[in-house]
Order: structure tokens, then C-alpha cells, then sequence
């Protein structure tokens, strides 16, 4: 799965409830700092697909 728009900090912090429904309507979304990807925010199903040892892409929706 690749995960959806890339946010800058700036951007995240500022947006952050536009962020959030983007996770919720298109799925993980990649923070970057300085051009590099350093997080990615899943939705809290997702999330906890991976905790039980689902992949990610093993979703079926």
C-alpha cells in the first residue's frame, strides 16, 4: 500500500483535522520534514489490522 498525499509539518500542524479526515476518507497519509518522509498516520482500523498481524494491504474494503 502506498500511502496517500504527502503534508509537511507545517502543513500537518496547521491542518491537522484536514489531515485526519484525509487518513479517515483516503486512507495513511506521509508527514515529511525538510523533503524526507519521517511519519505516517493510519487510521486507528488500520492500525490495529497491524497489531493482530494483518498486513496493511491485506485490507478488503
Amino acid at each position: 500500500m502506498t500511502p496517500g498525499r504527502t503534508w509537511s509539518v507545517a502543513e500537518a500542524k496547521t491542518r491537522l483535522s484536514d489531515l485526519l479526515a484525509a487518513v479517515e476518507r483516503d486512507g495513511p497519509q506521509t508527514i515529511s520534514r525538510r523533503g524526507r518522509a519521517v511519519a505516517v498516520v493510519v487510521s486507528v482500523d488500520e492500525w490495529e489490522r497491524h497489531e493482530s498481524g494483518e498486513d496493511f494491504a491485506d485490507r478488503s474494503e
